[in-house]
């Protein structure tokens, strides 16, 4: 008599990264003489709009578009000029259309140079003037605003709006791996079962054992940097190993951050810890001695090439969004509905314990608890 009983087993883990990209906002074509977009930027509550506008010696200027608290004084619009303003009617009014995060910072943040917004050079700004805050332009450590009709230039205290989103999320599946060797089987139960009687008896078995599972998966040219540039980092990968039928399955998940831009990470790895259990109930025939015993079988500090597909997503931004923060690490990264994706290639080395076998044979079967892992296939 003999009964096998294998079942696989899944890692998973979980770790929340805080990583930023940029998030576009838009320049809408709009008048003064009717109602600005709702998500337009606004650097004093539903009261000074950033807005941008050719001057009449055609250069652009970053501007204010004020609604009055007066109901008889009509919306207007003005411009710094090389001289002093320029009242405008059509110009263009900065959009946050896709729901970015903004924050208006010190110039001297480390945030500027990579989510500042800017137009025609300048950044977009905002300073204070009297009891209101005003949108400006800022070259170098300058920002220019219009205060009520007059150009007024600052060098103490003002802002810098940068705009970003909480991070690409990126998704690593359909693993192709080379052959795997299956590694060694352990033993961490075994029970002899004897039956005196002359009828069938039911046994309650139950073996556990503590094992730890540990991955890292390598990119293969440091110049790739897939998970680097993301918040967060998940895979789902199928192994398949050499002499064992078919597929070991289980989705290994792995999320990842870094801490900041510089801080890039060449390889990801994770190491859990976890409980193997089984739990049966068997019954031995009369006047029977029979055996029960489980093994684990690991694969042992394996190093396979592997290939994979990268998909990047994020909040509120589609496809091709997400292209223009992958592609310059991309080149040959494209867009696919809402997402980004690109073929990524490496190393996946590791030691985990892919499966647990519980079989029962009788008493005297050779060296029972050793052969499993020929019988289990």
């Amino acid at each position: 008599m003999q009964l096998h009983i294998v079942f696989f087993l899944c890692v998973v883990c979980h770790i929340s990264g805080q990583n930023l990209v940029p998030c576009p906002l838009t320049w809408v074509p709009s008048f003064s003489d009717t109602s600005i977009s709702n998500s337009a930027v606004f650097t004093q509550k539903n009261r000074h709009a950033v807005i941008a506008a050719t001057l009449s010696s055609s250069a652009e200027e970053i501007g204010r578009f004020s609604v009055s608290e007066s109901d008889e004084l009509p919306p207007f619009g003005f411009i710094p000029s090389s001289n002093d303003t320029e009242a405008v009617h059509q110009f263009s009014a900065l959009t946050n259309s896709l729901g970015c995060q903004l924050s208006w910072v010190e110039r001297s943040d480390s945030r500027v140079g990579r989510y500042g917004v800017n137009r025609s050079g300048k950044l977009v700004g905002r300073a204070m003037s009297a009891d209101n805050l005003l949108p400006a332009s800022v070259t170098g450590n300058v920002a220019v605003i219009v205060d009520l009709e007059d150009k007024r230039q600052t060098t103490n205290t003002f802002f810098v709006l940068i705009s970003y989103n909480n991070g690409l999320q990126l998704t690593l599946k359909d693993f192709e791996f080379g052959e795997m060797q299956y590694g060694s089987d352990d033993v961490y139960g075994h029970d002899q079962l004897i039956n005196h009687a002359d009828v069938d008896v039911m046994y309650s078995v139950s073996h556990s054992k503590i094992t730890t599972d540990t991955v890292t998966i390598t990119e293969s040219h440091s110049t790739t940097k897939s998970w680097q540039i993301s918040a967060q980092v998940s895979c789902s990968m199928q192994f398949k190993f050499k002499g064992v039928k078919g597929s070991v399955g289980g989705g290994i998940g792995v999320d990842f951050s870094r801490s900041s831009e510089s801080g890039w990470e060449s390889s990801l790895t994770h190491s859990q810890t976890r409980e193997i259990s089984v739990a049966r109930s068997v019954f031995v025939p009369p006047r029977t001695s029979i055996v029960a015993c489980s093994t684990s079988s690991a694969v042992d500090n394996a190093q396979v090439p592997y290939s994979c597909l990268a998909e990047y997503t994020s909040p509120g931004l589609n496809g091709s969004q997400v292209l223009e923060n992958v592609i310059e690490f991309f080149p040959n990264a494209i867009a696919r509905g809402n997402t980004a994706v690109v073929i990524v290639e490496g190393v996946f080395q590791g030691s985990l314990t892919v499966s647990s076998t519980f079989t029962i044979q009788p008493f005297d079967a050779f060296n029972p608890c050793t052969s499993l892992a020929s019988n289990s296939v």
